[in-house]
């Protein structure tokens, strides 16, 4: 949110599909002068990221704005499917792994530099902490829109529209380091591949 903060838009608005659980946090936000949408259904629990994306795009259909700032992934899931499923459905190209913003240019992960021109789906990677409101900041009401006003079908939707399921997150690759060591450091390929070796004995 921080990023899209810095380019100095008045009208940002703050989109979540969550439980009402989060309106607290949302709230706060609100303190930071953007609007917030929440969009929260018993009918979207469950949701893997297609059917989120879907969700979220129901919505932003409505009136789609230039631009759609996101996080590369979620602390959750970590899966950095959604922005690409956005984009996809609702027809927007989009601009991956931003690591700086500087007026309509962005500079990607991967070296290049795109330009910002509108209908793009944008997602940063962790570049930027968000600032503090001002103290006499006062938060806003949080907009709450379930199925009843966004009408997905419930086959598109939540645990019904998913055609994934995760059943267990892990850390892929793990090696052991001795105690009280916690530096990363270089090592040439023929030493890391001997290392591997060793683990695997």
């Amino acid at each position: 949110m921080e990023c899209a903060l810095c380019t100095g838009s008045r009208d940002i608005t703050v989109l979540t599909m969550s439980p009402p659980s989060v309106i607290p946090k949302l709230e706060a936000l609100t303190r930071l002068g953007v609007k917030a949408v929440l969009l929260t259904d018993a009918a979207y629990a469950g949701a893997d990221t297609l059917a989120t994306a879907r969700t979220l795009a129901a919505f932003i259909k409505r009136q789609p704005p230039d631009f759609i700032f996101c996080g590369r992934q979620s602390t959750d899931g970590d899966t950095a499917q959604v922005p690409p499923c956005l984009s996809a459905l609702i027809g927007y190209a989009i601009v991956p792994s931003v690591m700086r913003l500087d007026g309509d240019t962005a500079y990607l992960r991967s070296g290049e530099n795109r330009a910002l021109t509108g209908r793009q789906v944008v997602t940063f990677e962790r570049i930027k902490s968000l600032r503090f409101p001002s103290i006499k900041a006062k938060p806003a009401e949080v907009t709450t829109i379930d199925n009843n006003e966004l009408r997905l079908p419930l086959d598109l939707c939540g645990q019904r529209g998913s055609p994934t399921r995760v059943l267990k997150v892990y850390e892929v690759y793990r090696f052991r380091q001795p105690r009280g060591d916690n530096k990363g450091r270089f090592v040439k390929a023929a030493r890391a591949r001997c290392r591997v070796r060793r683990s695997q004995a």
